[in-house]
């Protein structure tokens, strides 16, 4: 009876040791979304900073659709934000295409000076 037990935990041990390396395994060779700006219109100019409409086409390379339900985003450069954006209008990408969504980002001009300021060439 003893030795059956060893054998069960051992069994149970190894699985998800065996299923990580498999889902590894596929992961890596596997494609994945892309995205571009397609697009780029200045909304406002303020004193303090810009208003922006992006395009970004994404395209799917999976055989399943990819829903956007909205997105928040923040851009930075050594920990300091410089954009922020946010995607409300989402859809579907279908399987195999691509899709401009419309992105709306904010650059403040102080937060850009200060990671602008620490490049160096």
């Amino acid at each position: 009876m003893r030795p059956i037990i060893h054998v069960t935990f051992l069994v149970c041990g190894l699985i998800p040791l065996v299923s990580c390396e498999m889902a590894r395994s596929v992961l890596v060779g596997s494609k994945k979304p892309s995205a571009r700006i397609v697009d780029v219109r200045f909304e406002s100019l303020r004193l303090d900073g810009v208003d922006l409409a992006l395009g970004v086409e994404v395209t799917d390379p999976y055989d399943v659709a990819i829903p956007v339900l909205g997105l928040d985003f923040a851009l930075a450069s050594e920990g300091r934000p410089f954009l922020q954006g946010n995607l409300r209008e989402g859809g579907t990408i279908e399987s195999g295409g691509s899709k401009v969504l419309p992105v709306q980002a904010k650059v403040a001009f102080a937060d850009l000076l200060r990671v602008i300021g620490d490049v160096k060439p």
